[in-house]
């Protein structure tokens, strides 16, 4: 920073090291809070996007890609690839191919799958949130063409990354 004398006209440079700092109140160590480790899928103030929808196997997206011919199965690029149209192509056959999604979640074991979801913590990933939930018949609708037995639910799941 250059700051012009008054007496004179040379100019001073001034280093960041005269340039005072505000002052902060120093908080004692014995009234200062301990930082605790909250898992991140378990904490309420994280900003996780969740997705409310079904979980698909790959393999299951992958045969129903392959008897449609949405793409070749021969690496796994193209495997995925092809599981992804497939999962795209159930939500197109039942109409929410706008308001759908198709994405990774994760499991509280850790394990990966698609979900096919209708709703998102996320306004904008997806239409539907959990103020504004998905009519029961598209539910019903994807759960037919999932295939999915009348036990099995829709569930709230972690997005994978």
């Amino acid at each position: 920073m250059t700051v012009a004398s008054s007496s004179t006209n040379e100019y001073k440079t001034r280093t960041s090291s005269q340039i005072p700092l505000p002052l902060r109140p120093r908080v004692p160590t014995s009234l200062r809070t301990p930082l605790t480790r909250v898992p991140y899928a378990d904490c309420p103030h994280t900003t996780m996007v969740k997705f409310y929808g079904f979980l698909v196997d790959e393999d299951w997206l992958l045969k129903r890609g392959l008897e449609k011919k949405l793409g070749p199965g021969n690496t796994p690029m193209e495997r995925d690839c092809t599981a992804v149209r497939a999962a795209w192509d159930i939500l197109d056959d039942i109409g929410a191919g706008e308001c759908g999604n198709v994405t990774r979640v994760v499991t509280k074991k850790g394990h990966s799958y698609w979900c096919i979801a209708l709703a998102s913590s996320d306004p904008y990933e997806s239409v539907y949130t959990p103020r504004n939930m998905p009519p029961q018949e598209m539910m019903d609708a994807v759960k037919a063409a999932l295939e999915k037995p009348d036990d099995i639910v829709p569930k709230w799941w972690p997005c994978a990354f």
